[in-house]
């Protein structure tokens, strides 16, 4: 709508007619099109007289139709109108803008100024108006003459895309101009009321009324501000008004029913004479301009004014307010108020058709009741004209409902439409009665329902269950209660489905408002939870096992892998199987799983067993020991392996055998045995001299060792030889030498000479020095290996008291004795020069404290596993090997089977100690000894002590490093909490125990520890952590 600038009203509507006839008409065609086609819209021109130049904006719906291109364009307009004058077509606003400036140009009457291509991308039954509008190019026709604008008026078109039942009805702007009654000589105002008045950006019309019946006298309750009334014209019959926004940001939306002026008048007419008042194009057109610059044609009902002597009460048409079902039937009831003495009544009752269907009327209270009363619906609009066919007259009761008009809901849920009582009509038998209208409302409530549909759980204990949910005819802010045995559950109506839930009865409750409209319950399922189990049958000497799978719930069909790959996949009862561990590995056709069942096949033989008997070694040193093995149990084909090895088992030295026994098919046994041998045999002589002149000499050899009884071979240089005798006497000074044989037929040769002195008088005879401390140890001077408890003893024969008695060697002593006995004690092991000594006469002599070899132990681990133990079996075991001290030995195990063996079998996987003691009761120590898990790649490897405690009780007294002496080489490195290296080791061997470089012990803290490891890829890696060092 142009906007014009007032400045005179009186100025305005002296131009209005001539300025009507010379503004270009623009016209828009209107047409119908398929969805995803193209229409072609001619803008033709009218009044295009004398223009130099033309601007404007064509708008349209861009949700409706998308902008193509122009074509056919005016051909007399110049080489300047051409499509460089037109925009984009963006945003459902097309601009142009053309001036030639130099030249005028006249067009025909309905001349095809240009055509417009649109392409259809709208839904079916989707619609949308063509007009010009001022933005964002001004609407400008250009006077070659005055270069002013002379102004335009235009004829909008239409496009609607076609579809099915696409008529409308209810939504256009409608001007509603009621029919009244007044008494001569009364004042009346009759007011204007609108419906549909929505987003109005400008408006402008004329009211028009009979001057002979109705003088007007004023107006009132204008609604739209800012406007302006036009009363000029009123002696001719003519108001009019003109309004527009001006801000162009502030459009108007008035309520239905709302007035939109009230023309107030004095009743100048007679009896049964009426005026009508009508909206018309009088001094200016009727336009209506919905934002954004929208024209829009209005629905003008207009009314009257009849003089009567009797101006009755309105009669008062009600249409309540109502809620049918989606594609219910439901009639409406119209009730009346004030209906007395009606002889006719005739009204119009509009509804959207594309949300109400009329069905049919039903009689109620009026009499002379016919279907024939009710028009054919057309476009919303159903027309009721009743007479009374009694000529009576007809009264009711205030309410009354005068008939039912019926409709099915049609529309859409939720959704609502006004019915609307439009062009009523009353009158009695003289004049039409004014009336007013209540109107009312139809809302299409969905059926509400709560369906879904289930998808079960895939695997027992999953989570991976749904229930998706359809729901209608509920509004957004209902929300949706689930229940079930773990709690409850709400969710807004947008988002209802239940996914990704455990498999259980759930309860859906639909609420609004707090209120439950809708229930309904669902049972998530789930399969059976997938077992694997089964049974086997081992093998006997041959490879003739089998395996029998019994599969139970999940979802068949199964899937079944084996390892080891020998047994094809799939198989459910494997035959023909060796021993060994097989492991079955099942899913099922969701892919539940895995479950894993292994099976160990071991041969179903009498257990293969070894036992050993001996023959122990005759004389010390030798080799004549023998072992006789024998086998029990077993698949035959035995082969033996001894550690250590034994070449001939009827020809083995003194030591502990352990023996391997394996059969044909890889079954084995161990067992251990103890080959002893005597002690050498050893003499110790005393020698007494011969007293001067005589033959009373005297030894004794002090044999011991070897076994039991001995003989005696002597041979000497004097005329004395003694006989088989371990202490001959009476002889003579002289030199002797003894052979000793013993029971075995061990022979010893004594290699030194025995010497038996004249003793001259007076000078010191020894009678005996021994080492006394023997006879508790077992021969040995010590009891074990560097200790210090050797006894020495001796006494003297003759000689002078007192007596000087010393000893050098490892320990130096010297003893100022009286008598005859002198002894030391506390002696380490080691030869000692023995000094006797008195006032005139030294004797020396040397004696040996012997001590036995350092006790020493090492360890082997071993199994099935090559040197390792299954994870289900516990089949490792540990072997010692033990030398030093003095045999025989006794072993003491950390476990609590503890066998007195040097040997610890059964074993799984851990550390192991043990303590081996001599038969001196001398201790070694050994802990720490690992027996690992037989693993392609163990994951414990390079994992280490945590804490060490070096305090010599060999529990825990090293820090060790799993795998680290089987990946050589390798560094270790050690550093204190300052970063500063306390100590490295080259390869390894898990020996460290809290000592530094140097030797000296380390203080309690806590130290990080780096391992270097150069692997034989050529690849080193790093291994690091830290160990904590205490000592109490």
């Amino acid at each position: 709508m142009r906007k014009y600038l007032i400045y005179s009203l009186l100025f305005i509507f002296s131009i209005l007619t001539e300025s009507l006839s010379a503004q270009v008409n623009v016209s828009f065609e209107s047409d119908n099109v398929d969805s995803g086609q193209s229409v072609e819209i001619d803008v033709t021109v009218s009044n295009f007289v004398n223009l130099t130049g033309m601007g404007f904006t064509v708008s349209f719906d861009d949700a409706v139709l998308n902008y193509s291109g122009v074509t056919n364009l005016n051909t007399n307009l110049g080489s300047g109108y051409n499509m460089n004058i037109f925009g984009n077509g963006n945003n459902g606003l097309l601009t142009a803008s053309w001036f030639d400036g130099m030249n005028s140009y006249t067009l025909a009457d309905n001349s095809v100024l240009f055509t417009i291509v649109f392409d259809a991308v709208g839904s079916p039954c989707d619609e949308t108006n063509l007009s010009l509008t001022n933005a964002p190019t001004p609407i400008e026709f250009i006077d070659a003459t005055s270069i002013s604008d002379v102004g335009y008026t235009q004829s909008m078109g239409n496009v609607q895309i076609n579809g099915t039942d696409c008529t409308g009805g209810g939504d256009d702007l409608t001007i509603n101009i009621p029919m009244l009654s007044a008494s001569p000589g009364s004042q009346i105002c009759v007011p204007v009321t609108v419906s549909n008045f929505n987003n109005i950006e400008a408006a402008q019309g004329s009211f028009n009324w009979d001057t002979s019946v109705l003088e007007y006298s004023s107006y009132q309750n204008f609604a739209l501000t800012g406007g302006v009334v036009v009363e000029s014209n009123a002696s001719m019959g003519i108001v009019t008004f003109i309004w527009y926004d001006d801000s162009g940001q502030n459009p108007v939306t008035l309520s239905d029913d709302a007035t939109l002026i009230e023309l107030c008048f004095n009743v100048v007419g007679d009896i049964g004479e009426m005026s009508p008042i009508s909206m018309t194009d009088n001094n200016v057109l009727i336009e209506f301009t919905e934002s954004p610059s929208i024209s829009v044609v209005p629905v003008i009902n207009n009314g009257k004014v009849t003089v009567s002597d009797v101006v009755p009460d309105d009669v008062i048409l009600t249409i309540g307010d109502y809620n049918a079902t989606q594609n219910d039937n439901i009639c409406i009831d119209i009730t009346v108020q004030n209906f007395s003495n009606i002889w006719g009544v005739g009204f119009d009752v509009m509804y959207d058709p594309a949300v109400l269907d009329f069905t049919a009327p039903v009689e109620a209270s009026l009499r002379c009741f016919s279907n024939n009363l009710f028009s054919e619906p057309s476009s919303g609009k159903v027309r009721v004209s009743w007479t009374d066919c009694d000529n009576e007259g007809v009264n009711l009761d205030d309410g009354s409902v005068i008939f039912k008009l019926c409709f099915d809901a049609i529309g859409d849920c939720p959704s609502s439409t006004n019915i609307m009582i439009l062009n009523s009509e009353i009158s009695n038998e003289n004049i039409e009665i004014p009336s007013s209208v209540e109107n009312g409302s139809v809302t299409i409530d969905c059926v509400k329902s709560c369906n879904g549909m289930v998808n079960d759980v895939s695997c027992f204990g999953g989570s991976d269950g749904d229930i998706i949910v359809t729901l209608t005819g509920f509004t957004d802010d209902c929300e949706c209660v689930w229940t079930y045995s773990g709690g409850s559950i709400t969710k807004p109506i947008t988002n209802c489905n239940l996914v990704s839930v455990k498999a259980d009865t759930y309860s859906l409750e639909v609420k609004c408002g707090g209120v439950t409209e809708c229930s309904n319950q669902f049972e998530i399922k789930q399969p059976a939870q997938l077992v694997l189990n089964g049974t086997k049958s081992d093998p006997g000497c041959d490879d003739n096992g089998s395996i029998n799978l019994n599969i139970t719930g999940g979802t068949p069909n199964y899937t079944i892998t084996w390892s080891p790959s020998s047994i094809p996949d799939g198989t459910t009862n494997p035959m023909n199987l060796a021993p060994g561990v097989y492991t079955a590995t099942v899913n099922d056709s969701k892919q539940c799983g895995p479950v894993t069942k292994t099976f160990e096949l071991v041969r179903n033989i009498t257990a293969l067993s070894i036992s050993l008997t001996k023959e122990d070694v005759s004389c010390y040193g030798g080799n004549d020991g023998r072992i006789i093995p024998a086998v029990t149990g077993g698949c035959g084909g035995e082969t033996y392996t001894w550690n250590p090895n034994v070449n001939d088992i009827n020809a083995v030295k003194a030591g502990t055998y352990m023996v391997t026994v394996t059969d044909n098919v890889g079954n084995t046994a161990t067992n251990t045995i103890t080959i002893t041998e005597p002690s050498l045999i050893t003499v110790n002589p005393t020698v007494n001299d011969a007293s001067a002149g005589s033959n009373d000499g005297s030894i004794d050899l002090n044999t011991s060792g070897g076994t039991s009884p001995y003989s005696f071979s002597w041979t000497s240089n004097t005329s004395t030889v003694p006989g088989n005798t371990e202490t001959p006497s009476n002889l003579a000074p002289g030199t002797y030498n003894v052979t000793v044989t013993d029971a075995n037929n061990c022979e010893f040769i004594y290699l030194e000479d025995i010497i038996i002195d004249e003793i001259q008088d007076g000078e010191i005879q020894l009678e005996s020095l021994v080492v006394s401390s023997e006879n508790q140890y077992n021969g040995f001077g010590v009891q074990c290996f560097g200790d210090k408890n050797g006894v020495l003893s001796g006494n003297i024969g003759q000689g002078l008291a007192p007596f000087e008695v010393s000893i050098s060697g490892p320990v130096d002593a010297t003893k100022t004795i009286t008598g005859f006995s002198f002894q030391f004690t506390n002696l380490l092991a080691g030869e000692y020069d023995v000094t006797i000594s008195n006032s005139t006469f030294q004797l020396d002599t040397t004696i040996v404290v012997t001590s036995p070899d350092l006790l020493g132990i090492s360890a082997s681990s071993g199994g099935k596993g090559d040197g390792c133990t299954s994870a289900d079996f516990c089949d490792g075991y540990i072997e010692l090997s033990v030398t030093g001290g003095v045999l025989d030995y006794t072993y003491e195990w950390s476990t609590t089977e503890n066998p007195d063996s040097p040997v610890l079998d059964n074993l799984c996987e851990g550390f192991y100690g043990a303590t081996v003691t001599d038969a001196n009761g001398c201790e070694v120590y050994m802990t720490n000894m690992p027996v690992y898990l037989c693993t392609e790649n163990p994951t414990d490897c390079f994992e280490s002590s945590l804490v060490i405690t070096p305090n010599g009780d060999n529990l825990n007294d090293y820090f060790l490093i799993n795998c680290v002496e089987e990946n050589t080489p390798n560094t270790l490195t050690i550093y204190d909490r300052w970063g500063r290296i306390v100590y490295t080791q080259n390869d390894y061997d898990n020996t460290w125990n809290g000592l530094d470089d140097n030797g000296e012990e380390l203080n309690e803290n806590s130290y990080m520890w780096v391992l270097r490891v150069d692997f034989n890829s050529g690849e080193p890696r790093l291994f690091k952590g830290t160990v904590t060092l205490l000592r109490n």
